[in-house]
């Protein structure tokens, strides 16, 4: 009888997810801590106020390139973007603001790598505050 020969084509979708490694074990080297401090409006007697809340999470902030920038379809390159990688204890979600460096900016994409062991977050500049 012949062997069976396996390869990705007789694998199913959830078996091949399992072959990728868990990073967090090598982003924690690479990652410190940074500090944020997440904003949220709030309405109280008919006024809007702003709640400050400070976030501590292991992580790493850079500039995203010009080259993804030429890719995104908001076409504002004046403002500036940053990419966040952090672990999984840091949630935010699209439309967040967050104040970093004596600047505000804006969560405009979340990437759920959690079962790897981060997360990655897109911010803009926040021009409207």
């Amino acid at each position: 009888m012949k062997p069976i020969i396996t390869n990705a084509n007789s694998r199913t979708l959830d078996q091949i997810a399992a072959t990728v490694p868990n990073m967090s074990e090598t982003v924690s080297e690479w990652f410190q801590n940074v500090i944020f401090d997440l904003i949220k409006k709030i309405t109280v007697n008919f006024e809007v106020q702003e709640l400050h809340t400070q976030i501590i999470f292991q992580g790493i902030v850079e500039n995203i390139s010009p080259q993804q920038l030429e890719m995104k379809p908001e076409g504002q390159r004046k403002w500036q973007w940053i990419s966040v990688w952090a672990t999984p204890e840091l949630i935010l979600q699209p439309d967040d603001i967050f104040r970093y460096r004596d600047k505000n900016y804006r969560v405009m994409s979340k990437n759920d790598w959690s079962a790897y062991g981060y997360v990655q977050y897109e911010a803009m500049e926040d021009y409207t505050s």
